[in-house]
């Protein structure tokens, strides 16, 4: 039977050739612009989830007496938690550079600047996959360095690196780094997708000053990023009141007067104000993207609708004499059914070409690495086809439920009243058809100049 219905769809797609080609251009449209702002969102909800441990890490925001609570914190900071609260399970201090620094290469200097400043006891936080060293002693050794997968091969191509020495210009001084492992690739959205990661041995090296004390010594040095492990079934607001009134009452001279733990997971899509409550941030996008994709798809089931109503009067024609010879409603609603969501299965596949042909333009535009690697996950194809299904049996709906119950006496009668009422409802749904993409425009202006504004901002 299904066979049968597939066969006389196929047929009246190529009978009404015209109708079906805007049907199926709109709905390929439809998918492509959509499944990249599945992409953006799948993109911008998973940034940093990749770790093992997301669910209990935490950056650490300090407030002294005349700041809010800032990001960067003191170096001193994550001993001193990780020694006088049990509930953090271990710490680490990271300090992100864009600093330049040259490596020696054949007796040239490459220029690098995406790299980062890390304790080892980052690698028992978060998961770093090595896919050579050791992970216990990756950046606890002196003067070490970590290499991602693309940076080993750019200066030691098909040799091992590890325990091999880069010469390395860090502000004008020369330092000897050996390299103590090779990373697997991390995540594009992931903050610590870096070229390299050294070790805060050789930072302490660069800050130390003969005769003074050492910056990274004193509780005012804020320059670290600092991350915690905290063991499960934590109550997060006792501990940072716990964290705020030890730092009150015992370490005064450090000006801390209160703590604020920041889950890794809410990093990059909330912002924490200068009182510690946290606000929408990147969040705002992932709703107004995931709204505009639903707009967009609802513009193609509207204009599918469209078509269908402006030919009603020949497919009413054709529902009357198959109900007169004995065709049941049931039936009738399956093949209109089944031609909807046949055009819409047939948009799909065409998208996702699309998409995959797109996808360097696309990321280009919006300063982002996306990733078709969400196809092959069975959930994500799984949604897809969902809401494939889903757009056909609204799209067809017009068709297969209003047509299908008209009488054939009606149909066929030369005084029916069937064109009236398609007309109405026809100009109601170009009158929404026309707000909606009203609504997209704005939402597409607000966008662009958000977009363009945080660019200003951060240069």
């Amino acid at each position: 039977m299904l066979i049968n219905y597939i066969k006389i769809a196929l047929r009246n797609i190529q009978k009404h050739k015209t109708a079906a080609f805007i049907n199926l251009g709109g709905l390929i449209i439809a998918f492509t612009a959509c499944i990249f702002i599945a992409l953006f969102v799948f993109n911008e909800l998973s940034s940093d989830k990749f770790h093992k441990n997301t669910a209990h890490i935490y950056r650490v925001r300090q407030k002294m007496e005349l700041f809010g609570y800032s990001p960067t914190t003191s170096w001193l900071l994550a001993e001193k938690l990780t020694g006088e609260f049990p509930e953090v399970k271990a710490s680490a201090r990271i300090q992100f550079m864009d600093e330049p620094v040259y490596f020696k290469l054949n007796d040239k200097l490459v220029k690098e600047n995406n790299y980062l400043f890390a304790d080892n006891t980052a690698f028992g936080i978060f998961t770093f996959p090595l896919a050579s060293g050791n992970l216990k002693t990756a950046l606890s050794l002196p003067n070490s360095i970590v290499l991602n997968k693309k940076t080993a091969d750019k200066y030691f191509g098909t040799d091992n690196p590890v325990g091999q020495t880069l010469h390395v210009n860090i502000r004008s001084i020369w330092y000897d780094l050996q390299v103590t492992g090779v990373l697997e690739d991390i995540p594009s959205n992931s903050d610590f997708n870096r070229d390299f990661m050294i070790s805060t041995s050789v930072l302490y090296q660069m800050l130390d000053k003969p005769e003074t004390q050492h910056s990274m010594e004193k509780w005012n040095y804020i320059s670290a990023f600092t991350y915690v492990l905290l063991n499960e079934d934590i109550n997060i607001p006792e501990l940072e009141t716990k964290m705020g009134k030890y730092f009150h009452e015992q370490l005064s001279d450090t000006y801390i007067t209160s703590l604020k733990l920041e889950p890794l997971g809410d990093i990059h899509l909330y912002n924490i104000t200068e009182t510690g409550e946290q606000t929408p941030g990147a969040v705002i996008y992932v709703y107004l993207f995931s709204a505009i994709g639903f707009l967009i798809l609802l513009i193609a089931g509207i204009n599918f609708v469209i078509l269908s109503t402006a030919n009603s009067s020949v497919r009413a024609k054709e529902i009357g004499l198959r109900k007169i010879i004995g065709a049941k409603r049931t039936d009738l609603i399956k093949q209109f059914l089944s031609e909807s969501v046949l055009l819409a299965l047939l948009a799909l596949p065409i998208s996702l070409i699309a998409v995959e042909l797109l996808m360097p333009t696309v990321s280009t535009l919006l300063n982002k690495e996306l990733s078709a690697g969400y196809f092959q996950l069975w959930q994500f194809i799984l949604a897809l086809l969902g809401i494939t299904l889903i757009v056909g049996v609204f799209a067809g709906g017009y068709a297969a439920f209003y047509l299908s119950s008209l009488s054939p006496v009606s149909v066929l009668q030369k005084n029916s009243t069937i064109g009236n009422a398609r007309s109405g409802l026809r100009k109601s749904l170009i009158v929404l058809q026309f707000t909606i993409f009203i609504t997209l425009l704005v939402c597409s202006l607000v966008i662009s100049r958000q977009m363009n504004f945080i660019r200003e901002s951060n240069p």
